[in-house]
């Protein structure tokens, strides 16, 4: 299906943009016993859509990530509110955790990428 010496390449929203930044994950509760339920959920949807995409011929997936300039934005800006910044640093704990969950045991010679875009949220 793939011509020899071309790598299949998949590209997709890292899941950390559905975790606070969509206003819709605030509804957890409305469907999870926990937010910790949620993230595992979420992590799990991700691991099996990316499982899908290797059973499919893919060999590279790459996560498309604008949440870390966000994040690091949100800090400088916020770097005088220590209730801000805990809740800033929350939110990447969350992401951290939930893309390395959905990121266990996928097969070793899948090529796993994160495109970090370089934003100005001024």
């Amino acid at each position: 299906m793939t011509p020899e010496g071309i790598t299949p390449k998949v590209t997709i929203p890292s899941p950390s943009l559905i975790i606070k930044r969509d206003h819709r994950s605030d509804l957890y509760a409305d469907y999870y016993d926990s937010w910790t339920d949620f993230l595992d959920a979420l992590a799990k949807a991700y691991h099996d859509t990316i499982q899908h995409f290797y059973d499919l011929g893919a060999r590279y997936v790459q996560l498309d990530d604008t949440t870390w300039g966000y994040l690091i934005q949100q800090f400088e800006n916020e770097k005088n509110n220590p209730e801000k910044t805990a809740e800033l640093a929350k939110i990447a704990e969350d992401d951290v955790y939930t893309i390395n969950k959905a990121l266990e045991g996928l097969p070793e010679d899948l090529t796993l990428a994160t495109h970090i875009c370089r934003v100005n949220f001024k």
